[in-house]
């Protein structure tokens, strides 16, 4: 009789339970973790596109299922405007290309959108009310980032592609049009931050000192360069990284952080005309700037990056000389990857 009185009494409190559990929304719907997301990340020279389905509970990207970018020279554009504004050409180019690079992503039917933006349109006086005109238009979440927050994200990426990156050993160096990032994660008491370098001479702007400074011309091109102009602008630029770059980071360097490479520089305009692995040196950077050196651009088959493929070798090769870089490990990422992964970004 006991027995039977304590099997009642049992069921009775599964009962209960079970009645309260289905009553709370919040205890027996489980918590989603796969998402179909697109992010884009419109850089100064380049806007890109990725769509993938990620796990928001490993913070992990599981497939990417698109990869797609436009080239919109934001930077370029600005510097050749005499009130620090867009041209309402380049406007309407931006805006094409993020309209055709959402259809493409449409396909895929992603649960939510979210984009940054960077370097040129911190600068542009007109950036916040285009921006605010995409969204309405597009409903594409655009935020204007910190160069503080572009770093962050892209140790992010960075972290999102090498399996075997060890954030305590490795510094993650993002190059743009406009920018560019020496990232460093640190624990100061126990918690992990992120030591960033912020450098104002990037691809875009780096390429014009050559041409105005150093050869004294007008127009985009630096090609056809001379070996006495390659020096001077190798100068300048460790001149640049001795100056500016943050102590931490340079000891980090000697002490053998490894070196990861992400966005265009290192990786199309670096490694696409090196053709070899993921890897490169100082030496390998010489090759570059020998091949290219004094022919004009219909010699070296002319395209769309002709000026900075000529100028970014010697840009990387100044910092790399100055900083004591043994090797730059290149990764295919971009802060689309970071944006893919960080929660800071996504609606709850």
């Amino acid at each position: 009789m006991k027995l039977f009185l304590g099997l009642i009494f049992a069921l009775l409190i599964t009962s209960c339970q079970t009645s309260k559990t289905s009553q709370n929304p919040l205890l027996t719907q489980p918590i989603q973790c796969q998402f179909v997301r697109a992010a884009f990340d419109i850089g100064s020279g380049e806007t890109k596109l990725k769509v993938a389905k990620v796990d928001a509970c490993k913070t992990k990207i599981e497939v990417v299922l698109l990869e797609s970018k436009r080239d919109v020279n934001y930077k370029g554009d600005l510097q050749k405007s005499k009130n620090n504004t867009f041209s309402d050409a380049v406007l309407a180019e931006g805006k094409k290309a993020l309209k055709e690079l959402k259809d493409e992503a449409l396909v895929h039917k992603p649960s939510e959108f979210t984009s940054v933006a960077t370097a040129a349109f911190r600068d542009a006086k007109n950036a916040k009310s285009y921006v605010e005109s995409l969204n309405r238009e597009l409903g594409l979440k655009i935020q204007i980032i910190t160069q503080q927050e572009e770093g962050i994200l892209g140790f992010y990426a960075a972290r999102s592609k090498a399996t075997d990156l060890n954030p305590e050993k490795s510094v993650v160096w993002d190059i743009g049009g406009g920018s560019q990032q020496l990232i460093l994660q640190v624990e100061p008491k126990g918690r992990k931050q992120f030591l960033v370098y912020e450098g104002k001479v990037a691809s875009t702007s780096f390429k014009k000192h050559i041409v105005e400074k150093i050869q004294k011309r007008s127009g985009d091109t630096p090609n056809p360069i001379k070996e006495n102009q390659v020096q001077s602008a190798l100068a300048y630029a460790k001149d640049i990284a001795t100056r500016t770059v943050k102590k931490e980071i340079k000891t980090a360097i000697a002490n053998d952080y490894k070196v990861y490479g992400i966005g265009g520089v290192h990786n199309y305009s670096i490694k696409g005309q090196l053709q070899t692995e993921a890897n490169y040196s100082s030496t390998d950077l010489d090759k570059i700037i020998q091949a290219r050196q004094n022919k004009t651009d219909e010699e070296l088959g002319n395209g769309s990056h002709v000026s900075t493929d000529t100028t970014n070798p010697i840009l990387v090769k100044g910092f790399v000389d100055a900083l004591g870089i043994k090797e730059v490990t290149v990764l295919k990422v971009n802060l689309a990857d970071g944006l893919l992964i960080n929660h800071k970004y996504w609606t709850p």
